[in-house]
Formats: C-alpha cells, sequence, structure tokens
C-alpha cells in the first residue's frame, strides 16, 4: 500500500476487526494546520487521492467531523471510494486509553461495516446501530448481528416484488385455463 508520507502515517487498530476484506488504516498527520473541524468529503477525497491502492482505508483524526446537515459525527463512509473516516474527538474520557481504544476499535468496526455494505441496523445488539454519545458506544458490541440490512437489500426486495407479479399472474392464467377446459363441451371421441 502505498500513501503519501506526508498526510498519512500508517497505524495497527484493525486486528480482529478487518478479517475479510483488505483494509489498511491510517492516522491523519496534524501538525501546526488548522485545528478546528475537518470536512469529511474533503477528507475522504484526499484519502482516495493520496493512498494509490485496491485496498479500502480507514483514516483516524484528532479532529472533529463536519458534514452538512449532520450535527454530530463520529465517522463516515464512503463505500464507492471505500474510504472511512473516524474521529477521535469527542470519544471522551481521554484519562483511560483502554477505553479509548476500545471505543475507537467500535467505531471502526461500525464504519468498516458500511463498507462492507451493511447499513444501520435497529437491533440493540449490532455494531451496526447507530449512536449519538461516546457512552452508546461502550454498550454497543464489536460484531454485526447478522439481520443487518445491506446496499444490495433493494435489490433482494424489487426482485422478490417482481417475482411475487410472476407468479399472481401464472395462477391467474391457470386458473383460467382451466375453467376455459371445464366450461368447454366434452371431447367427441369416435371410439366408445
Amino acid at each position: 500500500m502505498a500513501c503519501s508520507r506526508d498526510v498519512f502515517i500508517k497505524i495497527d487498530i484493525l486486528s480482529g476487526l478487518a478479517s475479510d476484506c483488505e483494509v489498511a488504516a491510517y492516522r491523519l498527520k496534524e501538525n501546526d494546520g488548522p485545528q478546528g473541524p475537518i470536512d469529511v468529503r474533503a477528507l475522504l477525497r484526499l484519502a482516495a487521492s493520496a493512498c494509490q491502492s485496491s485496498e479500502q482505508l480507514l483514516v483516524v483524526t484528532e479532529r472533529d467531523l463536519r458534514m452538512r446537515p449532520l450535527q454530530s459525527l463520529f465517522g463516515f463512509a464512503n463505500r464507492r471510494r471505500g474510504v472511512a473516516v473516524v474521529s477521535t474527538a469527542r470519544l471522551g474520557d481521554s484519562e483511560d486509553p483502554l477505553l479509548a481504544t476500545r471505543r475507537l476499535r467500535n467505531l471502526a468496526a461500525h464504519e468498516l461495516g458500511h463498507l462492507k455494505g451493511m447499513r444501520h441496523c435497529r437491533g440493540p445488539q449490532c455494531v451496526m446501530t447507530p449512536v449519538t454519545t461516546s457512552e452508546e458506544i461502550d454498550l454497543r458490541p464489536l460484531k454485526p448481528c447478522g439481520r443487518c440490512p445491506t446496499r444490495a437489500g433493494w435489490i433482494g426486495r424489487m426482485l422478490g416484488a417482481v417475482a411475487a407479479v410472476v407468479i399472481v399472474v401464472l395462477v391467474v392464467a391457470g386458473i383460467d385455463r382451466i375453467a376455459s377446459l371445464m366450461a368447454s363441451p366434452a371431447p367427441d371421441f369416435p371410439f366408445t
């Protein structure tokens, strides 16, 4: 994986999280530049252009994330670009490095789920459940529940609807054919 060292520093936070896809994790180098919130879309573009690889990317930043119209954002993933971003700015409790690491890994697992095509889930015991506070992150497990909706789910629903219509048409045509056979006079065979 070639990634501009001027912008990103390779980190290892993904062990055990990204077993079924190629993902590289990087920390955004944040020296003496601006310290305010960073635009998520601009960071996604920067990561995609600075890192030339077939691997998916996870970028970690200490700066808060900004993306209109959302008010608060722990992370964001763009499946088409193959890049996810997470921020440590609002994880809270920086005095406990183990807690901060657990929260960061949970956010990473959530955003990697989006890169794999998973959508937000309503299951309470699922990493794909959306959260709004760092305390909610602590309650969320690291694994998906297995019933999470996927981006491809609409295709399945559409195919199911088409199949249902075809079945209804065939049943109606079959009933009509049976009814017409029963209504026609009995055939007159020459041999009886």
